[in-house]
């Protein structure tokens, strides 16, 4: 999991990873997570009405394009206790559409949607719940919502240890995702490698899948070698496996696309796709094998098209929520059509994060 020192200005965010944190590389915090968060200019005087005109500003002055992508709601919108199950109310006096439609609306911007809460029994100023003892529920019911960020505050934790306690909220966060998606860079430092395969063990035994795309920089290595050891492990991670040609030839040793294929399906990973830039990419997907071409792109910048077609092809899958292997042949070629024209869209622009695309300009697309 990340630590994020946040920078607050007149409510804009900059989140800046601490230099002790050891982070897994799953394409979080990549850059320093920045956005809009409603506490320093308005504190508890929020209501989605706000909230959802931040976001349009966000997308209208530019501030999306430059960078900007949070839309954090902080403290004031939880309702004063939990319902009957333990789950937490919400506001209706502020928020009546409630919580999901508010992050529909913010995720329509192509923006980040981020809430509130506090490691101890009630938040810091509103007297609202805090999720002590409901961790797993709460990061659930965020997980329900759409929530993208999440700040964990510190009150009322009397007797609580921090470290414990923001690990096991860290560990329910991720024991809700459908997929783990790393790299290899998380294996180069001991520190990381341990946190990498000790989340990859917690996803799998919560029966959660495992996406990897190698991301190899040989440059961050000591060596060829020790780089291939690194990767290699990865790849006894996986369940989807998405690598680039180059990746490809790295990992087996052979240019031929059909024997490097055979070579990565050796070794067990039920979920095989090769991307192969302009030419649109390859898969053997379970029992099924094909190519799926791309449109011609007029590319500016291609730094993001790896990370934005596994961006695409993962959505998609938790989309139609079902084994991978169990999709039939028109399911695999719309997902990945859907992926090719993901990245498309991100190497027409410049910027890997602010170039990603929303779900309208896709449909343009697809």
């Amino acid at each position: 999991m990340s630590v994020f020192r946040c920078l607050h200005t007149a409510g804009w965010i900059a989140c800046l990873l601490s230099g002790n944190a050891h982070a897994l590389d799953n394409g979080l915090a990549r850059t320093p997570p920045m956005g809009w968060n409603s506490w320093e200019t308005f504190r508890l005087k929020i209501d989605e009405g706000l909230v959802r005109s931040m976001a349009d500003a966000m997308v209208s002055t530019g501030m999306k394009e430059a960078g900007y992508q949070y839309i954090v709601v902080d403290a004031g919108w939880k309702g004063k206790i939990r319902d009957a199950s333990g789950r937490l109310t919400i506001d209706l006096s502020k928020f009546p559409s409630g919580m999901k439609a508010l992050a529909d609306y913010v995720h329509g911007k192509g923006l980040k949607f981020g809430v509130y809460t506090d490691a101890g029994a009630e938040d810091c100023v509103s007297g609202t719940p805090g999720s002590k003892g409901h961790e797993a529920q709460d990061a659930a019911q965020f997980a329900e919502w759409g929530v993208d960020f999440l700040k964990e505050d510190w009150c009322k934790t009397e007797g609580m240890n921090a470290q414990e306690s923001y690990t096991k909220m860290g560990q329910a966060l991720l024991a809700t995702g459908r997929y783990l998606h790393h790299g290899s860079i998380s294996f180069i430092s001991p520190a990381n490698r341990e946190a990498t395969l000790r989340a990859i063990a917690l996803m799998k035994s919560e029966k959660r899948l495992i996406s990897y795309d190698p991301n190899i920089r040989l440059n961050l290595w000591p060596d060829p070698l020790t780089a291939r050891e690194g990767v290699l492990l990865g790849l006894s991670t996986a369940d989807v496996l998405k690598v680039s040609e180059e990746e490809m030839e790295f990992i087996t040793g052979h240019t031929d696309l059909t024997t490097g294929m055979r070579a990565l399906r050796a070794q067990g990973i039920p979920v095989v796709v090769v991307t192969l830039g302009e030419r649109g990419c390859t898969y053997a997907w379970g029992d099924l094998q094909g190519n799926i071409p791309a449109r011609r792109a007029d590319a500016v910048d291609t730094t993001g098209a790896g990370d934005a077609f596994v961006a695409g092809m993962l959505y998609r899958l938790t989309q139609l929520n079902l084994p991978p292997t169990e999709l039939e042949r028109d399911a695999v070629e719309d997902l990945l059509t859907f992926a090719n024209a993901v990245a498309r869209r991100v190497v027409m622009r410049r910027g890997a994060i602010p170039a990603m695309p929303t779900l309208a300009e896709i449909a343009e697309e697809v």
